[in-house]
């Protein structure tokens, strides 16, 4: 389910620092249109920036505690997800249950203080007025090659998880989160070969499908995949997994029962092999 989510008002708000990465002595770190540089000291109050811009945060951000959780818990639902993308002057958010978009109008900058926000018109608005905008102050952190790495908004204007950081991502989150929970090859109790590939197919005895990890939690009651979702958006058919100690067992999902619920006992047991 995808429904739209809109603006319930605007406030400006007040502007923050830029954050280092990392503590740096008497080094420069190159950021594409922008150069940071951070003198003698260990605190990232120091650092002073040339303006970056828009194209600076383009791709896909989302949340690091969402990421950590994931890997901690070995479940899509143990958090909620949250992303946003920025791309040709729009800001887009999910949650994967709902979404929205902005525009942005620019990113605007203190040169005295190096201080950013974004600026943005309301929701889905393609021409927003002067007096529908809003600036939402973010920080940036720095990776170790001097490129932008974490944003952490600061307030809830256009995110619901405020002040944590969110971390880029070069693949979609759907795929990152297989990658961590299923990606691989292994065996189930009879030594029947079961593969979840990191293309996005999955190879089973007797069939093969495109494949998905379910990330909206709305209507679950155990973790599932997705089997070809993008030819069946609406009813896509659905398998249940659950990992328990180092096995990944299968379900078959209950019928006449409302939401996602697992059947009690696994269908297969699976036991990972090494590559």
């Amino acid at each position: 389910m995808y429904i739209t989510r809109r603006s319930t008002g605007s406030l400006t708000l007040p502007v923050n620092s830029v954050l280092c990465e990392k503590p740096m002595r008497l080094s420069k770190l190159s950021l594409g249109l922008g150069l940071l540089l951070c003198v003698g000291t260990v605190f990232p109050s120091i650092c002073q920036s040339r303006s970056l811009s828009i194209k600076d945060l383009q791709g896909s951000w989302t949340r690091k505690e969402f990421i950590d959780m994931v890997r901690s818990t070995r479940s899509p639902f143990a958090t909620h997800p949250e992303t946003v993308t920025i791309k040709d002057h729009k800001f887009f958010w999910t949650s994967y249950h709902e979404g929205s978009w902005r525009k942005i109008v620019r990113m605007a900058m203190d040169k005295a203080k190096g201080d950013y926000r974004l600026v943005l018109g309301p929701w889905e608005e393609e021409h927003p007025s002067a007096s529908e905008l809003i600036e939402v102050p973010i920080t940036l952190a720095l990776g170790s090659n001097g490129e932008i790495e974490k944003i952490t908004f600061l307030t809830d204007s256009v995110v619901t998880n405020k002040q944590e950081p969110f971390v880029r991502m070069t693949v979609p989150l759907g795929k990152l989160v297989a990658q961590i929970l299923l990606v691989g090859t292994y065996k189930d109790q009879n030594g029947q070969s079961y593969v979840f590939g990191k293309s996005g197919m999955a190879v089973w005895p007797g069939a093969s499908f495109p494949y998905e990890v379910a990330l909206d939690a709305t209507e679950a009651f155990c973790d599932y995949i997705l089997v070809d979702p993008a030819k069946n958006p609406v009813n896509a058919k659905t398998y249940g997994f659950k990992w328990v100690d180092s096995k990944l067992r299968l379900f078959y999902i209950k019928e006449k029962e409302w939401g996602v619920n697992c059947e009690d006992q696994p269908f297969a047991i699976l036991t990972p092999q090494k590559q």
